[in-house]
């Protein structure tokens, strides 16, 4: 081999980005399977527009807090009037009551300060904190979702690199293989130099096929990475099966524990439950306090108001009667869309599972069978002898060679797909 899992990738930034990249990557330095996973996680926009609305709950959850704390107004007028009878400024102005002018003044001053404090809501206000709290909840899980999609992409770009570059440079080495035995042929019949050139033409279109595979893996890794295309990086890892020995049962508990739609699913019926609860606390009233102080004259600021309310409020709302049963119904859909989500995710890992099970199997056997036919090869070269058996010999252990590897890359694609099915590695 040429190279062992060594990619050179056209792939430099141009500008601030490419410089703020740079500064803390290497290009000359190998990405891994984990530095390539950080790096598209790093750069994917989805993830980042899922960190904004992190933001927006969290400050909606401080939003909804201070709810609980009284509401203050500071308010400053000054009026110039003209009245034939007794006049009340708009609620804006603060609802004062100006008299015609006795005198020879027809200007009013006010400055007024007043807090509003609600000492009982029907559990309203506690509610609406609870929802923004089970909302900054349901955007970290979908956070979280968002980034095992991308773990996961970045995971299959991986594995089908490493499989492309093996899958290449097993060709361009069993074409050189085959030109070293058409040139050790003895000179036969029309017909064996027809299946000589005919044989080498397989071997160069293996070439062929290969190197395209490899620039569609290129291409499906750079999109993973979501880089441009002017830098090289170096990628390396280990093309080797993996082997897992446990359960299904397992992985199951495992799923249900770690897959975050799950708990998304949760959080939503959660909201629809406290949705519920706030709709049937409008039948309780609200009790509230109330207190304010203001210095008001129409030449000076000579007289002081002062006073300290207690109301009750009970809203009358047509709404009441509806609300409750559209949030009960709104949460028993997502009570079944849980159900079902769990359904589909038991399924999920079933059918990764059976999926790793059947390559791990059958890597083990496509192995044996190489490391077979390659005794045998090395004994028939041992012997001297090429005719055009030794052709037709290497194109069947070529075969079983690709063989081979597209059984370790379909064992590693499974890993990756029972990983994310699971929620966390194996």
């Amino acid at each position: 081999m040429k190279k062992v899992l060594v990619l050179v990738f056209i792939l430099c930034a141009a500008g601030a980005g490419g410089q703020e990249y740079f500064s803390r990557f290497n290009p000359s330095a190998e990405i891994t399977l984990e530095t390539a996973i950080r790096l598209g996680l790093e750069n994917n926009t989805q993830l980042l527009a899922a960190q904004q609305s992190i933001m927006i709950a969290q400050s909606r959850v401080t939003e909804t807090s201070m709810m609980r704390l009284p509401q203050f107004d500071l308010l400053a007028t000054a009026t110039a009037y003209d009245l034939d009878s007794v006049s009340v400024l708009p609620e804006a102005l603060g609802l004062r009551v100006i008299y015609p002018q006795q005198g020879s003044s027809s200007n009013f001053y006010g400055t007024s300060v007043s807090a509003v404090q609600y000492l009982y809501s029907g559990g309203r206000i506690s509610g609406s904190i609870k929802m923004s709290r089970a909302n900054l909840k349901e955007e970290q899980s979908k956070y979280e979702t968002a980034k095992n999609e991308v773990i996961l992409k970045v995971k299959l770009a991986f594995y089908n690199f490493l499989y492309a570059t093996q899958y290449l440079d097993l060709a361009e080495k069993d074409f050189a293989t085959a030109q070293n035995y058409a040139k050790k042929q003895k000179s036969g019949n029309s017909w064996d130099r027809v299946s000589i050139a005919a044989s080498l033409e397989r071997f160069r279109a293996e070439i062929n096929t290969a190197r395209y595979e490899y620039r569609r893996a290129y291409q499906n890794m750079l999109e993973s990475l979501n880089k441009e295309l002017d830098s090289e990086i170096k990628i390396k890892g280990d093309f080797k099966p993996f082997i897992y020995e446990g359960e299904i049962s397992k992985l199951n508990l495992w799923a249900m524990q770690f897959r975050p739609e799950l708990q998304t699913a949760l959080y939503e019926v959660e909201m629809y439950n406290l949705a519920a609860n706030i709709s049937l606390g409008q039948k309780y009233p609200d009790v509230i306090l109330g207190a304010s102080f203001e210095k008001v004259g129409e030449d000076t600021l000579s007289n002081t108001n002062k006073q300290v309310s207690l109301a009750v409020r009970l809203p009358l709302l047509y709404s009441y009667f509806t609300q409750p049963k559209q949030k009960k119904a709104q949460q028993k859909q997502s009570a079944l869309r849980r159900s079902d989500l769990e359904d589909t995710i038991r399924q999920q890992v079933l059918t990764n599972f059976d999926s790793l099970m059947f390559w791990q199997d059958e890597v083990k056997e496509r192995g044996t069978a190489v490391d077979g036919i390659s005794k045998e090869i090395k004994k028939s070269e041992a012997g001297g002898v090429f005719g055009i058996e030794s052709l037709n010999a290497l194109e069947a252990y070529h075969k079983a060679q690709t063989s081979y590897l597209e059984a370790v890359k379909e064992n590693l694609l499974a890993k990756a797909q029972l990983e994310w099915a699971v929620g966390q590695d194996l």
